[in-house]
């Protein structure tokens, strides 16, 4: 295609994804793992990619390669319960890779509350001792990686809570792996 336009085009990634799938479901490590790298080498924080080296290095035995695939996606992406699971099985402190700050429920109680960005609403609130949001996308646990920002559990977003000059809370970023949505709270 690229040859008939007359400039590059770049494969798709789902056309990438599916390639390597196919090819590590038939056990060819090699041609799937040199997907693996273009798909990386494309987009450097394609996590999904990451994970699929991982568990491509771990079929084969590599400790070292599926630790450090699993390694980079933990840090791209703190909420990755398989990466976490990855790393817990080849006994690994995740707490070394992304340390989660624990925080009071009074320092929490400010973000808890009602946050809207276009007719997306998401509520957070404190449950049992942890953080929760509840949105369109799921009910994750929220843990924090510093004072104000924090990571979903198990959902690719992390949340920048945003405070006014007076330190009051009035919105929240989500930050995706490949946009920003800014939220305010209304509640």
């Amino acid at each position: 295609m690229s040859k008939r336009l007359g400039y590059t085009v770049p494969v798709p990634a789902r056309a990438y994804g599916d390639a390597l799938s196919a090819l590590s479901n038939r056990e060819r490590f090699a041609e799937a793992e040199e997907i693996g790298k273009k798909m990386v080498q494309q987009d450097p924080k394609n996590t999904w990619a990451l994970s699929a080296l991982a568990q491509i290095a771990a079929k084969q035995k590599d400790d070292a390669r599926a630790i450090g695939y699993s390694t980079q996606v933990l840090q791209l992406y703190p909420g990755s319960s398989q990466a976490r699971a990855t790393l817990v099985k080849y006994n690994v402190d995740v707490d070394k890779i992304v340390p989660t700050l624990e925080l009071s429920p009074k320092a929490v109680t400010p973000y808890v509350g009602e946050y809207r960005f276009q007719d997306e609403v998401t509520k957070v609130s404190f449950e049992k001792d942890k953080l929760i949001a509840i949105s369109s996308f799921g009910k994750c646990e929220l843990r924090a990686l510093t004072q104000s920002k924090f990571y979903c559990v198990d959902i690719e977003v992390a949340l920048q809570f945003n405070q006014d000059k007076h330190g009051r809370v009035v919105g929240v970023t989500f930050k995706w792996a490949d946009h920003d949505e800014e939220y305010k709270k209304v509640k």
